[in-house]
């Protein structure tokens, strides 16, 4: 359903470097990305799902994921800081609630397996 993983990163007195690789923090070879800003509104019940695996990356803010299960379970994952990432599987709903004024999220998106 859904996997979190961490992102290593380099820290030093310049800052924090975090950075990933296929197959090594993401279990698939990225086909794809793209990212969007989120900002802090009324949010509408609305889920959103895509046809191949894809991973959620925080860039800034923080964001509430709600994920819904096949038996309509609802899980929640919080990416609240740039050390945290989220794999969700193919067709996988799932819904992005900002918990900051905004925030920046990278998707990574697998090949599509059909």
């Amino acid at each position: 359903m859904f996997t979190e993983f961490f992102i290593p990163s380099i820290i030093d007195n310049r800052g924090s470097l975090g950075f990933i690789q296929n197959f090594d923090q993401i279990p698939f070879s990225i086909a794809n990305c793209s990212w969007s800003e989120y900002k802090r509104i009324n949010h509408e019940n609305v889920y959103q799902s895509f046809e191949t695996k894809h991973c959620l990356l925080i860039l800034s803010g923080a964001i509430r994921i709600l994920i819904k299960s096949s038996s309509n379970n609802v899980y929640t994952q919080e990416l609240v800081n740039q050390k945290k990432g989220l794999i969700l599987g193919a067709n996988q709903p799932f819904r992005i609630e900002c918990l900051t004024d905004n925030a920046i999220v990278l998707q990574l998106f697998a090949e599509n397996e059909n």
